[in-house]
């Protein structure tokens, strides 16, 4: 979250945190000294980091295809469950990170999360999610350098117009 939302660049960035006796709320303090209390998206456009670009020219439509097709059949929970999401990261035309969840926005947390903590270079990355794209979802994938995004849902009108303007 943290990533995703600009405040870090690195997983380094945090020097410590600090859960409340319930888990409820929570301190990070950063490597520079700042502390984020609960920290939540941010509230204000102006508060963004700029939108990284992503450093792929171009992802093949078939690579796209593929990392679709794998996605769809590895998505046992969904079957047994209908109600889960799953998202899949590529790197170089690679699948490297599955995940599922009950929440598409989950999957994709994790997704970034990890690909974080391997210390992954997302701007040669393709993401590819079970679930609609709204114009958050976007922000969120776009400020962690990934420059490709597919779902096998239609996206929100929103987040198809910050894509046009991102691209």
């Amino acid at each position: 979250h943290l990533f995703s939302q600009g405040y870090i660049e690195w997983i380094d960035w945090i020097d410590s945190m600090e859960f409340s006796d319930d888990g409820s709320q929570v301190a990070v303090r950063l490597s520079e000294g700042k502390v984020l209390r609960n920290p939540a998206t941010i509230l204000s456009i102006e508060d963004l980091k700029p939108i990284k670009r992503g450093a792929i020219d171009e992802v093949k439509k078939g690579q796209l295809f593929t990392q679709a097709k794998a996605l769809y059949d590895s998505a046992d929970w969904f079957f047994q469950t209908g109600a889960a999401h799953s998202s899949s990261l590529a790197i170089d035309g690679q699948v490297r990170y599955r995940f599922a969840d009950v929440s598409r926005h989950n999957t994709i947390d994790k997704i970034i999360g990890q690909a974080l903590m391997d210390q992954v270079d997302l701007s040669r990355s393709a993401l590819f999610t079970s679930g609609r794209i709204p114009l958050d979802m976007l922000l969120k994938v776009a400020r962690c350098g990934i420059p490709v995004v597919g779902s096998r849902s239609a996206p929100t009108t929103a987040a198809l117009t910050m894509a046009k303007k991102l691209d």
